[in-house]
């Protein structure tokens, strides 16, 4: 398993920088999972992307947040159905909405991927599932959990550092917003 991909946010300082103040600005931190899509592609020299053709990395990355919201759709209904009932029948849509919610997380990373390499369409097919339920992926998707805790715990050992200044926890934010998109 190739663990560059976690030095890989830090290998350009400039395009940190970019990133990370473009991640806390609501609306326009679309960009910055449209630049997400972008880095997920192969690279000739295992570099960072250009930030360039801004407007069409916006467009990318409000494309994944709409897909994120379709893909979730079924967790809210079972969710709301869960809600709005009492007895067993919450008991049941209850745990078939916490498995929907599960198993979309699990599978969303396939589905940008299969969006950012191939577009809109094919991301609602089977491709996203069949990639997702592969020995790979779960092993992938397992040790990017596991760093992604350790991360979290840095970066509230970190806010409580910075907490005596008043910046600080919206820097450690918006690199660790930026760095998690480019993983």
């Amino acid at each position: 398993m190739d663990l560059s991909a976690f030095k890989r946010p830090f290998t350009d300082v400039k395009k940190l920088l970019i990133g990370a103040l473009i991640s806390i600005i609501p609306i326009l931190n679309f960009a910055s999972v449209g630049y997400g899509l972008r880095c997920a592609m192969p690279s000739k020299n295992g570099q960072l992307p250009e930030w360039k053709n801004f407007g069409s990395l916006w467009l990318k990355g409000l494309v994944v947040v709409l897909l994120q919201l379709i893909y979730f759709l079924p967790f809210g209904v079972f969710l709301l159905g869960a809600m709005f009932t009492d007895g067993a029948l919450r008991i049941v849509l209850s745990v078939i909405a916490g498995c929907a919610f599960l198993l979309t997380l699990y599978v969303l990373p396939a589905v940008q991927v299969v969006y950012a390499r191939e577009g809109f369409s094919p991301a609602f097919s089977q491709e996203p599932f069949h990639a997702a339920f592969t020995k790979a992926y779960l092993g992938t998707f397992f040790l990017l959990l596991c760093a992604g805790i350790l991360f979290g715990i840095l970066i509230f050992l970190l806010n409580l550092l910075l907490q005596i200044t008043v910046i600080g926890p919206f820097i450690v934010m918006a690199v660790s917003s930026f760095v998690i998109t480019v993983i």
